[in-house]
């Protein structure tokens, strides 16, 4: 009878796992098509967007004036009459990029540098309307990014924890992040392959998509480095990432430099202090004490304004909680969350940016690491607490 019972409850459970991995995947599907639906249908009008179309079709204009009005006559047609009013007179920095080409034309070098959403922008752009070409990517970003986030579900099985995923993703900021014509949810898929695709040691992959992480946004040069440099020296291995960290860090500088890419001072002044309205002979000195300002500025920026700060904190305090008890960590494991941990460190003070949708790339994983440890912790132990009494 014992044994009988002992059966009876093991298929129970089966079948309670096995229903709770489905629902698992039906929750994060059925997320992951919304925050598809909304980036193609509920896009949101932002200037970026001139710039990005400006740099996909510079390709069939050699006249700076007919460039810059087929980049705004493009966002003209997608977007409502009163966002366009907004994107091009609500500052006297957009309304002189709406009446100078000249001065637009020196912003470029912000968006060519992140080469690989260029180029796919501009592919696309010569089989639709640039705009929808930008809101394409946003929305195939989108729909890569949830199913990524429930194979790794499926692969950890951890699907039953899909409420807690799902969380995380929401706060994260994927669906408004997609929203945007910007590259960064691009990027960010790459970079949450890389992850899983270095936890199943499969190092050549992770290093093909830590290269194209890099070529979408250059920024994400500085968790290549920090990985590959953890790696070779902690684990005497991932020489295929530290390879692609020396292609990476060679790449920058020839990219910036054949993009026209003002500099790294000239970002921060201009992301952070002020929005000049052309960058023609603008080389300001470096100020520590301006640039202590920009620190503090964006510090507070994503204590009040953000969520990514608030989910590395929670994210901290769980890493700790789970040390403290004890909890293995995988070798891989540890090694990417401090890597993870570190980018976030170092992008901070080299190029500090307040917004969510900067972070979502690290962020993520490490929520998703930390699910992993902690049910894995807590299985033995719940497998004990559901054996039947004798």
């Amino acid at each position: 009878m014992r044994g009988l019972w002992r059966t009876s409850i093991q298929s129970t459970e089966d079948l309670l796992s096995s229903y709770g991995a489905l629902a698992g995947a039906l929750l994060l599907g059925f997320f992951t098509l919304a925050a598809t639906a909304v980036a193609w249908f509920v896009p949101i009008a932002n200037w970026d967007m001139f710039a990005y179309v400006a740099t996909a079709l510079e390709g069939r204009f050699s006249d700076i004036q007919m460039l810059h009005q087929a980049a705004y006559q493009a966002v003209a047609e997608r977007v409502e009459e009163g966002d366009f009013l907004v994107l091009t007179q609500d500052r006297d920095y957009r309304i002189r990029q709406y009446a100078d080409p000249a001065a637009f034309a020196t912003m470029l070098g912000f968006y060519r540098v992140k080469l690989l959403y260029v180029e796919l922008a501009t592919l696309l752009s010569g089989l639709m309307h640039p705009v929808d070409a930008l809101r394409l990517i946003s929305t195939a970003s989108a729909a890569l990014y949830g199913l990524l986030v429930i194979f790794w579900a499926w692969q950890r099985q951890n699907l039953k924890l899909a409420p807690l995923i799902l969380a995380l993703l929401i706060l994260a900021a994927i669906a408004p992040t997609a929203r945007f014509a910007v590259p960064d949810l691009m990027a960010s898929v790459f970079v949450l392959a890389a992850c899983l695709a270095f936890l199943r040691r499969a190092d050549l992959l992770a290093a093909l998509c830590l290269l194209l992480a890099f070529f979408t946004r250059p920024d994400h040069l500085a968790f290549l480095a920090v990985l590959a440099t953890m790696t070779v020296f902690v684990k005497r291995e991932g020489l295929w990432v530290a390879a692609a960290a020396l292609i990476a860090f060679a790449s920058y500088f020839l990219l910036t430099g054949a993009t026209d890419h003002p500099g790294w001072w000239v970002q921060i002044w201009f992301t952070h202090i002020e929005y000049v309205e052309t960058l023609e002979g603008f080389s300001p000195a470096f100020s520590v004490i301006a640039y202590l300002r920009v620190i503090i500025q964006v510090v507070v920026r994503s204590l009040v304004e953000e969520t990514w700060a608030a989910i590395l904190l929670v994210e901290l305090f769980a890493l700790w909680v789970l040390r403290l008890h004890g909890t293995l960590f995988m070798g891989r494991e540890r090694l990417l969350l401090a890597a993870l941990v570190a980018t976030i460190a170092a992008k901070f003070f080299v190029m500090p940016m307040h917004e969510t949708r900067f972070h979502l790339a690290y962020i993520v994983p490490i929520g998703l690491i930390l699910i992993d440890v902690a049910a894995r912790s807590f299985r033995p132990a719940i497998a004990h607490m559901q054996k039947p009494r004798s």
